[in-house]
């Protein structure tokens, strides 16, 4: 019988929402446990004030669907954060009351009180598993709580019409452009580095990674590892020189796909509640998929909302990515190291810019521009409405 874990990242709970919730699907995998892997609240307008943070995840804690999960699994729920729960769109290091912000984190998951993040920096740590006579060990990484400024700082997180369209654009010219190939800053900081280091050891396992951004993308336009060419290149080194099999698991992009590199697999499952098929920019995600494509492993990416599973027998991973009606529309297998990493074969990643090519960088260009008229278009459609229902009141 195999060992089941069951993943997931970007939940936002909205009206009407609980009658069509992939926990709802998710239980009934009847997983092991649950890997959050970022996001797992939103507190939207309010997502930089502590009071937002908190009440978002007293909400989560009382909805139906993840207390009927979180019963399931018998409380064992584990995750890293990423922005939004971090508490801002984007933000790195430069976050205020980041004490706060774990605490609240900490206890949302209900970590023990004596656990050693509750007296350190961040909220990496590590779980191992031993069920069904698999050996497991999943390694969280933070990337939030040491990561640097972007190459040119997102304004991701302010709170301005197309603030985060913006940020995607200045992360797009920075890699066709190459400006970042020299740039040396930090993801994690030097503590979690050594902290890795020492948890990647052989012992004849599986390691999963979770990682709240992606690793392997060549997608310039999302918040990726690819930002920070040298962590990138020292995390893909620390990984090749690895004896153990390893499996990346990340989120945030609100799409699901496969990638590869070497023998380095990464599994993306991101929107649980909310996807990148979504009103504004929904039309044009299927082309920038397209468009930025040279890491993915099948072929596969899905665009609609999704989660995946993990189904682990004798050393022999399974991975499924299921979709909102519960429907499997991807899977992999990841069987044993075929002999590293290729270093001249790994595609625009490791030197801090894409490859130049004409159709990819125009074809951006218009991505960025779609998407800002269209969300344009929305912002003064909603202002004409509250105009005009203004009318209507004063008449």
């Amino acid at each position: 019988m195999p060992l089941t874990l069951a993943f997931g990242s970007c939940h936002r709970l909205h009206p009407g929402l609980e009658e069509q919730n992939l926990l709802s699907h998710i239980s009934s995998q009847n997983p092991y446990a649950y890997l959050w892997l970022g996001d797992a609240v939103y507190a939207d307008k309010r997502n930089n004030d502590i009071e937002g943070l908190r009440e978002a995840y007293d909400t989560m804690l009382s909805y139906p669907p993840y207390s009927k999960l979180l019963k399931q699994v018998r409380g064992r729920i584990y995750g890293t954060w990423d922005d939004h729960d971090y508490g801002l769109n984007d933000a790195g290091k430069y976050l205020d009351d980041k004490e706060s912000r774990k605490l609240l984190y900490l206890n949302f998951l209900n970590v023990n009180s004596d656990d050693v993040r509750r007296n350190r920096d961040g909220v990496y740590h590590t779980i191992n598993i031993k069920e069904n006579r698999e050996n497991v060990k999943v390694i969280f990484l933070d990337t939030r709580t040491f990561r640097e400024n972007h190459y040119i700082p997102s304004v991701g997180g302010i709170p301005f019409p197309l603030s985060p369209v913006i940020a995607a654009f200045s992360r797009f010219l920075v890699k066709m452009l190459g400006l970042g190939s020299n740039f040396t800053g930090d993801v994690l900081g030097e503590e979690q580095w050594e902290w890795l280091e020492s948890e990647l050891v052989h012992d004849g396992g599986v390691n999963i990674i979770v990682s709240s951004i992606q690793v392997l993308t060549t997608n310039p336009l999302v918040e990726s590892w690819g930002h920070f060419p040298k962590e990138k290149r020292k995390f893909l080194e620390l990984l090749d020189s690895s004896k153990t099999k390893t499996i990346v698991l990340s989120g945030d992009v609100h799409h699901a796909e496969f990638s590869k590199v070497g023998d380095v697999v990464e599994i993306t499952s991101s929107g649980l509640t909310h996807s990148c098929s979504g009103p504004f920019y929904g039309f044009v995600c299927d082309i920038m998929l397209r468009t930025f494509e040279q890491h993915r492993l099948e072929g596969f990416y899905w665009v609609k909302e999704n989660f995946g599973v993990l189904r682990i027998q004798e050393g022999e991973v399974g991975v499924e990515v299921y979709d909102g009606e519960g429907n499997v529309v991807g899977e992999t297998r990841v069987g044993e190291r075929e002999g590293g990493i290729v270093w001249e074969e790994v595609p625009q990643l490791l030197d801090g810019r894409v490859s130049w090519n004409f159709v990819g960088f125009v074809g951006g260009l218009l991505l960025v521009a779609v998407v800002m008229l269209r969300i344009l278009i929305g912002f003064v459609g909603r202002w004409r409405k509250k105009k005009k229902n203004s009318k209507k009141k004063i008449s």
